[in-house]
């Protein structure tokens, strides 16, 4: 960090921020320009991995979730710009005893037996030591004593989107920070290597809110990934780890991820949306016309046989599967409307082998004829409601029908022939 802050003071502060009696070596200073650096460095890194993150790995199917809450991501946004700064500030004073020399944080290897491959084991112990103490941390900050003053600000994103990563309590901020500041003070560590480790932390922190739960199989009981840090989120007192899933088994705070089982919340908003295709009633059929229903007492029945010239003589070769013949027309009377269109003038009645009309039927409901000058006889229609029987007629005269929407008497046979009919009939 030093070496950042003497850049920093050398082509930014000096010449344009701090008056030229503020000296570089002064306390005050240091801290104030390390908090500007810490602040602007860990708010442009958090923004660098989390967008990309968000758009090309973070599954947006999540957001479907339930627990999902509204205007979420703005809300993550607003929590984090909001904590950093104080979080940073909080850390300043661990920053300045780093570059004061009050750490074990050193400039080169010239003094040790390995040289630069000293590197390995410094590695490997940042990586240990704060996989421990942050296990601790995060423990501590779920007892029921500090939970709901601290943590359950980072737990209010139960689906976290990795806009999350640091949407903290400062306070359960700054004290997740601290386990990085301890290694330089434990053990020698390269500052540059510092650095490095970090800008993977916060690559990290972010990874593990990004949604991405594959993984190789071998690795998921061993790295505390995003499939466990997710049902650490859903489920509040499970894979407290950082990297890894260690301390979570030692102290018997491990569950298997919900994701490799086929449950986890992925799982649940597909299962959700199965469900909603099956359950949602599907629309009925767009007709032209309206649909008029027959009193239960209407006496219409269907015949078992064909005629020929007649409405019934479809072979059920010819009938679509998805045509469904109307009420109380006979079984083969499927394509009644592609009949209607092109045979209107051919089209034949015959009472005692297609459909019987009665009387007291007959004066409850509109009768239409279409006879072959494509007019309405008004004789037929006061036979019909005056007589006891159907009145006969030549074959390619008349075709009976009734209870349209559209009264056949007021209607041009361009304008029948056009609409689309639906009957419905009682059988």
């Amino acid at each position: 960090m030093d070496i950042i802050l003497q850049y920093t003071d050398e082509y930014v502060f000096t010449p344009y921020i701090y008056p030229a009696s503020w000296e570089e070596n002064n306390p005050m200073r240091q801290c104030l320009s390390l908090f500007f650096i810490t602040w602007s460095m860990g708010y442009i890194s958090y923004l660098l991995v989390a967008v990309p993150s968000y758009f090309l790995i973070f599954d947006h199917d999540m957001m479907k979730h339930p627990h999902f809450k509204k205007n979420q991501l703005r809300q993550e946004i607003f929590q984090s710009s909001y904590a950093m700064p104080i979080m940073f500030m909080m850390s300043t004073p661990m920053y300045y005893l780093e570059i004061s020399g009050k750490t074990r944080l050193r400039n080169n290897y010239d003094d040790t037996y390995l040289g630069y491959f000293n590197m390995v084991p410094e590695l490997i112990g940042m990586i240990l030591v704060v996989d421990f103490l942050s296990y601790t941390v995060h423990r501590v900050m779920h007892h029921k004593f500090v939970y709901k003053y601290l943590h359950k600000e980072h737990h209010k994103w139960k689906v976290a989107t990795p806009f999350a990563t640091h949407a903290f309590h400062p306070v359960d901020g700054f004290l997740q920070q601290m386990p990085y500041h301890v290694c330089v003070v434990l053990f020698p560590v390269n500052k540059y290597l510092f650095v490095v480790f970090l800008v993977f932390a916060n690559i990290w922190a972010v990874t593990i809110h990004d949604g991405e739960f594959e993984m190789p199989d071998w690795m998921k009981s061993v790295i505390n990934g995003p499939a466990h840090h997710t049902d650490h989120h859903m489920y509040f007192n499970y894979n407290y780890g950082q990297f890894f899933t260690v301390w979570d088994r030692i102290c018997g705070s491990y569950r298997h991820p919900s994701t490799f089982e086929g449950v986890g919340p992925l799982d649940f908003v597909q299962k959700l949306e199965l469900q909603e295709t099956k359950t949602t009633p599907q629309p009925p059929p767009k007709y032209d016309v309206d649909v008029c229903e027959l009193p239960t007492d209407s006496g219409v029945e269907s015949a078992d046989e064909d005629f020929n010239g007649s409405v019934c003589s479809f072979e059920e070769e010819d009938i679509d599967d998805d045509v469904v013949a109307p009420t109380g027309i006979c079984k083969n009377c499927t394509k009644i409307d592609n009949v209607l269109n092109t045979e209107l003038d051919h089209l034949s009645y015959n009472d005692s082998k297609c459909i019987h009309i009665y009387k007291q039927v007959v004066s409850q409901e509109n009768v239409f004829v279409s006879n072959s000058s494509n007019t309405l006889s008004n004789d037929i229609i006061s036979s019909l409601n005056n007589s006891n029987s159907i009145p006969n007629t030549n074959s390619t005269e008349t075709l009976i029908r009734r209870r349209f929407s559209v009264d056949f008497e007021n209607s041009s046979m361009n304008e029948f022939r056009n609409k689309r009919r639906r009957f419905s009939f009682r059988g």
